[in-house]
């Protein structure tokens, strides 16, 4: 999903730290998974310090304080809250499926961009999209067919 953006002035070291970042993700879903309650701690962790050093390296704050405060309640209630449900749930489905149905935020992201922007994402963007997709329909077929079917 990112090989359309490759060549064009995009650095390796964004590309790295993304993967590093569902490396991470991964790591914290297999700990859910397995029962362990340090997943959201290290969560919360590492964005807090994710923020630090975005802070650190920022060339000057771009927002006022009342701006920065208001940009904090949104990050906690929507990240914050999203991460505790997401956490909540893959202690109680497979991680594979977790895995899966996170990556329709991905896969849905370009597509929603076309939609309201305009923007063409690209053939191998929508390739990969159409690959996750594809990927968590046909694992949940059965269970859709399951229940949809008269007892």
């Amino acid at each position: 999903m990112v090989a359309g953006s490759a060549g064009h002035g995009s650095r390796l070291a964004g590309m790295a730290f993304a993967l590093g970042m569902n490396v991470g993700v991964a790591v914290i879903l297999v700990h859910a998974r397995r029962g362990a309650r340090a997943g959201n701690a290290v969560y919360t962790l590492g964005t807090a310090l994710s923020a630090a050093v975005g802070f650190a390296l920022a060339p000057r704050v771009a927002v006022s304080g009342p701006e920065l405060a208001l940009l904090a309640a949104f990050g906690v209630l929507t990240i914050g809250l999203a991460m505790a449900l997401y956490m909540a749930g893959a202690r109680r489905i497979p991680a594979a499926e977790v895995g899966l149905i996170s990556m329709l935020d991905v896969a849905s992201g370009p597509g929603l961009v076309w939609l309201i922007f305009g923007e063409d994402p690209g053939l191998p963007t929508v390739a990969g999209g159409a690959v996750v997709v594809s990927a968590l329909l046909w694992h949940l077929a059965p269970d859709v067919t399951r229940l949809l079917r008269p007892a």
